[in-house]
């Protein structure tokens, strides 16, 4: 998930560049003219929740603001007017050390009678740099230091005469210079020129009804591809073009930025390709050009330069307000992919334990529906047989469950008779027989009934009594098993 980190600078921003994965630099300020608000260079760091300043460099009085800026190996080379005597520093280089922003040197580069000229691009690799004019016609200055050893460069550069410095002039305006590897690229609205190391100079023209408006470069291993921006028409819409800088400057695939009519801000970067509009809306590509996300109304002014981090997954996004976003995990490509089967699998993993779910729903739903029919079964099989058998009790001032209770207790006394008139029919039937019976076996059951006298004074009682329980069940229709369970069930 992208998390978009802000901050405010106070003064309208330009230009841009990642030192690293945290670190990066913004240039901007009021310019020339005299209101007070200063012009400076600083260095910014995005930490996990916030965008902090770590230091800062202000320009010179009566200095113009920062209008280009490139980022080589932790060196920064700032395109800015900046008053020296009768003449103009126009490129300056800074290094970060110990995350302190140290100047190195200031160049004059070129004289120009028209104050108003500034450095439209600056791009450095190597001990190369490259910086284009916004004169017209244009020119573009080529600084090659004498100092070829990059430590030696650092502590012995300090004036022009340590570059050997050539110019390409142009007859349109320079919209545009990069410097990938030992190719130089020029862009104007008609024409982009491509300086190959072979000293062979290519040229592309737009489509037809399109200029070209940006570039960046993709730097790869193989082979560095180059993006272009143009507009269709008057400002009717966007296309994004990738170009192969290798001789014969293939063309290797062209897409559409949907709802964008001209582009202010362009980059590239490790598998990214970033485009912004006057909107604020910034776009997110693959180097193969397909769209991988949209961040749309991110500044409320246009946005005016774009910053990809060195691992590609932070992109910085400056406006004319002086609000400053980073935007944070921004993931595509390989990545990108293995993010979408994590959450397809996640998917998968939840859409199980919701089928678990709902299969133990439906047999607790079986299982309510099995209680509910036993329950519809006692109600219809023993609810009347307990309203009747509660009248009773109500009538005999007894509850339910004594009336069950007494219930069992005459089946008892029922068994206890039946046993007891087998034993007095097998006894009648010896003596008719004659046949003298046991003392043993005779006495032990003639003691254990005739010790109970009370049981047989009464037992015509007891049989009218059953008389009356077997009324009483047949007019309820019930066993004396079902009273009993009945009552177990109530109470």
């Amino acid at each position: 998930m992208i998390t978009k980190l802000e901050t405010n600078v106070g003064t309208p921003v330009y230009v841009s560049q990642f030192i690293d994965d945290k670190q990066f630099v913004v240039g901007g300020g009021g310019g020339q003219g005299k209101h007070g608000i200063v012009n400076k260079l600083q260095l910014l760091e995005a930490s996990h929740s916030s965008v902090k300043e770590i230091d800062e460099y202000v320009f010179p009085e009566g200095s113009d603001c920062p209008t280009a800026i490139s980022v080589y190996n932790k060196t920064i080379t700032v395109g800015c007017n900046v008053p020296n005597g009768d003449s103009l520093d126009r490129v300056h280089e800074f290094r970060v050390e110990e995350n302190k922003l140290e100047k190195s040197f200031s160049l004059e580069t070129y004289k120009s009678e028209d104050a108003t000229v500034f450095q439209r691009s600056v791009s450095k690799n190597g001990n190369m740099t490259i910086v284009a004019s916004s004169a017209t016609p244009g020119k573009v200055f080529v600084l090659q230091n004498k100092h070829t050893e990059e430590k030696e460069a650092v502590e012995k550069t300090k004036s022009d005469s340590d570059f050997d410095i050539t110019s390409i002039e142009i007859e349109s305006e320079i919209l545009q210079v990069i410097l990938s590897g030992e190719t130089l690229c020029i862009l104007t609205e008609t024409t982009l020129f491509v300086h190959l190391p072979n000293k062979k100079v290519e040229e592309l023209k737009p489509p037809k009804n399109q200029k070209w408006s940006r570039m960046t470069v993709i730097e790869e291993e193989e082979a560095s591809n180059l993006v272009l921006a143009s507009t269709v028409g008057l400002r009717e819409g966007v296309i994004l073009t990738s170009i192969q800088l290798a001789p014969g400057l293939q063309q290797l695939k062209s897409t559409s930025v949907p709802t964008f009519k001209a582009a202010s801000a362009l980059t590239a970067a490790n598998k990214l390709v970033v485009v912004a509009n006057a909107k604020g809306d910034v776009f997110v590509y693959t180097t193969s050009l397909k769209l991988a996300c949209k961040l749309t109304k991110v500044h409320k002014l246009p946005v005016t330069s774009l910053a990809v981090s060195s691992d590609g997954k932070s992109v910085v996004s400056t406006s004319m307000d002086g609000s400053i976003v980073v935007h944070v995990n921004i993931v595509v490509g390989e990545e990108s992919v293995s993010n979408k089967i994590a959450i397809l699998s996640l998917v998968v993993f939840l859409f199980s334990v919701f089928a678990l779910f709902i299969q133990k729903h439906l047999k607790i739903s079986e299982q309510l529906d099995l209680l509910t029919r036993k329950k519809q079964n006692f109600d219809s099989s023993y609810r009347p047989h307990l309203a009747q058998m509660d009248e009773i009790a109500r009538a005999r001032g007894m509850r339910l469950e004594e009336v069950a209770e007494g219930l069992s207790d005459r089946e008892n006394q029922r068994a206890e008779r039946a046993q007891y008139a087998q034993y007095i029919q097998g006894s009648v039937q010896r003596d008719q027989d004659g046949v003298p019976e046991n003392n043993e076996a005779h006495h032990e059951p003639n003691q254990e009934w005739q010790q109970d006298s009370k049981l047989q004074n009464e037992d015509a009682d007891i049989n009218e009594l059953g008389n009356v329980d077997n009324a009483f069940v047949e007019d309820d229709h019930i066993t004396f098993e079902e009273a009993q369970e009945a009552a177990q069930k109530l109470y």
